[in-house]
């Protein structure tokens, strides 16, 4: 089964193909799984870049902010999504590191509800507290 892609007019008139944003929650899933049909959710091959993202995280002792900066639909929500389970299961859960995409909750007027309410539905008994905010 091939999976169905999106074709999307770009500002700059050019045609982008866009595949479908995989369904997984971000702590469940790493860059070596693959989904049902057995294709690899880390396409791109970014498993390097996040062992370093996760070693700079696990080396920092000061509270970190870490922006990901790249043109829309280059693959930032689905790198960190990634980068979120392969961190928990690759560091052995050394850092707390939570997901909250802030786009899924700009229709709320206070940001803040909805970062409290990421935080709170994640499983608790980590020492250390990482946010892996986008």
């Amino acid at each position: 089964m091939v999976p169905s892609v999106r074709l999307t007019l770009c500002r700059s008139n050019k045609l982008r193909l866009t595949p479908p944003e995989p369904d997984f929650t971000p702590r469940d899933k790493s860059f070596d799984d693959k989904d049902a049909t057995g294709l690899r959710y880390d396409l791109l091959d970014r498993k390097a870049a996040g062992r370093r993202l996760s070693d700079l995280v696990e080396r920092t002792e000061e509270p970190l902010v870490i922006a990901r900066d790249g043109d829309w639909g280059s693959g930032k929500s689905h790198f960190l999504r990634l980068w979120t389970g392969a961190h928990r299961k690759e560091n052995d859960g050394r850092a707390r590191v939570i997901y909250f995409d802030a786009f899924e909750q700009d229709y709320l007027d206070d940001p803040l509800v909805g970062l409290v309410g990421a935080i709170l539905q994640e499983p608790a008994g980590e020492s250390r507290l990482g946010l892996g905010l986008i």
